[in-house]
C-alpha cells in the first residue's frame, strides 16, 4: 500500500502465529473483514516464518474492527495476539 506523506496507514500486528502460517493463511483469516490490503508473515533469512506477521487496512475503523475480533481468536490452531498499530508514512 502506498501512502502519501502524512497519511495514517493502519496496521495490526500479529503475535504468536503457528509457524507453519503463511501469507496466505494469515490472509485468509483476516479476509472476512472490509479493507483487507495485505497479510505478510515475517520471515527469518532461510524463509522460516519468525512467529508474527502483519495486516495492513484501508483504514483505522476496519483495522480496529478486525482488532476486536480477532485478538486471542485461532488462526492455523493458535490462538494470536493483535495489537493496532498506527504510524504515518
Amino acid at each position: 500500500m502506498s501512502s502519501q506523506a502524512g497519511q495514517l496507514t493502519p496496521m495490526l500486528s500479529v503475535m504468536d502465529l503457528a509457524l507453519n502460517t503463511t501469507d496466505e493463511s494469515l490472509r485468509s483469516g483476516f479476509s472476512q473483514f472490509p479493507g483487507l490490503v495485505e497479510a505478510e508473515v515475517r520471515k527469518d533469512s532461510d524463509g522460516y516464518s519468525k512467529g508474527y506477521g502483519s495486516v495492513t487496512f484501508n483504514t483505522v475503523e476496519e483495522a480496529e474492527a478486525a482488532y476486536d475480533a480477532l485478538d486471542g481468536q485461532k488462526i492455523d490452531d493458535k490462538e494470536v495476539r493483535v495489537l493496532l498499530t498506527k504510524w504515518t508514512a
